[in-house]
């Protein structure tokens, strides 16, 4: 959403609660950080996990569960890591995926 859809409502005159919402809807401006050069293999790694997440939902919610050990090491086959390499990659993915873990499960108030 951007501001010409807040320009519309408005000329609308729709309801302003429905404006406020749609304000609290539109996404923030991209960010950007710096990765170092020597981190992007894992960082482009971690990044091809990103449909093997596991999750549950239920009455209360729902809470994000992480990364299957099976499907980094089918992801490492595929993409043909060296097994020396594997080790290190593991502990960092970990790392990684505790550190996303802690925002994703993060409770709103």
């Amino acid at each position: 959403m951007d501001s010409n859809v807040i320009d519309g409502l408005i000329e609308a005159g729709a309801p302003e609660q429905v404006i406020a919402a749609a304000r609290s809807s539109m996404t923030p401006p991209e960010t950007h950080c710096e990765v170092w050069p020597d981190n992007w293999p894992t960082l482009t790694f971690f990044l091809s996990l990103n449909t093997q997440w596991q999750r549950v939902i239920g009455l209360g919610g729902q809470a994000w569960l992480g990364i299957p050990s099976t499907a980094i090491e089918s992801e490492m086959c595929m993409q043909g890591i060296a097994r020396k390499r594997r080790p290190a990659l593991l502990a960092s993915i970990r790392l990684m995926e505790h550190a996303a873990l802690a925002v994703l499960n993060k409770v709103k108030e």
